[in-house]
């Protein structure tokens, strides 16, 4: 069977880096974010994310520490992700296992549960969360959460490309 896995492909937290710009705070020697859920949800929907969705991120809290000199909330970004696309929809992140070499060498055992990602903070979020379901692929696994969340990591080990059915 034949699906487009997801509904919608978007750097939502990337895209919104442009908007953080004006909005730092100077602290202490560094830069914060004072951290607005309503205008961040303005900018999801203005991108044309609706409820029940599914949503696959890409999100490197370090280039936008790097390109706007914030480092964004991430606790409360999936929080918020995770209450608009609501009980219905999907939040899906890659996950790409942090010791790869050593995994594949044979020396250390993928555990679904406990290998750590190469992914940044917001995998490690998401994955850690007791609801969320990760994929089997010892390399190149994903992470998702929500309704459609199994079935998109079920198969995921599956697919022999990086963009086909199972992917």
């Amino acid at each position: 069977m034949k699906h487009a896995l997801y509904d919608k492909y978007i750097s939502v937290i990337q895209s919104a880096a442009s908007w953080w710009r004006p909005h730092r705070l100077r602290m202490r020697r560094r830069l914060y974010l004072p951290y607005r859920s309503e205008e961040f949800l303005q900018r999801i929907h203005s991108m044309g994310i609706e409820e029940g969705d599914s949503l696959l991120v890409v999100c490197s809290a370090n280039r936008i520490l790097n390109e706007t000199g914030t480092m964004p909330p991430l606790h409360f970004l999936m929080r918020d992700l995770l209450e608009y696309l609501g009980s219905k929809g999907t939040l899906m992140v890659f996950a790409f296992s942090g010791p790869r070499k050593e995994i594949k060498a044979g020396k250390i055992v993928f555990d679904v549960r406990r290998t750590p990602t190469q992914g940044g903070l917001f995998v490690e979020f998401l994955r850690r969360r007791r609801e969320a379901f990760r994929s089997i692929d010892p390399l190149y696994s994903a992470v998702a959460m929500g309704r459609r969340a199994e079935e998109f990591c079920a198969v995921h080990h599956l697919s022999p490309y990086a963009f086909d059915e199972f992917s």
